[in-house]
């Protein structure tokens, strides 16, 4: 004699998985409080004198960024030539090694006149 055996369908299945979707409500409200308090973290902003001065960092990132495309950077893409050159000669690498190395050389020596140049253009 054979017996039968069925196997659950699969709504029966999913019923009795616990769901990942339970726990969005409860996000979501706990979302909506902090965009509502940080209202009043913002407010802080608004008043006589308000808001915050950013004069002292921006003259330390400028002296910063000076700096570093003085001796740094050149000291930098000097070795980075001279060791994808040569093992690009050697054929260890690509010559696309070699050529990308120059084209961060570019950009990273004349970003200011770029930068310069594509305000002019978009003025």
């Amino acid at each position: 004699m054979r017996v039968l055996t069925t196997t659950p369908c699969a709504v029966t299945k999913a019923a009795t998985r616990p769901s990942w979707k339970a726990g969005r409500g409860v996000t979501a409200l706990l979302l909506a409080i902090l965009l509502l308090s940080a209202n009043h973290a913002l407010a802080q902003t608004t008043g006589t004198g308000g808001g915050v001065q950013f004069s002292k960092i921006d003259t330390l990132g400028t002296s910063f960024l000076t700096w570093l495309k003085g001796n740094p950077i050149t000291l930098f893409f000097t070795v980075a030539l001279i060791v994808t050159g040569l093992l690009a000669a050697f054929n260890r690498i690509s010559w696309m090694w070699v050529l990308m190395i120059c084209v961060g050389a570019f950009f990273a020596f004349g970003a200011t006149n770029i930068v310069t140049q594509l305000k002019a253009v978009f003025t």
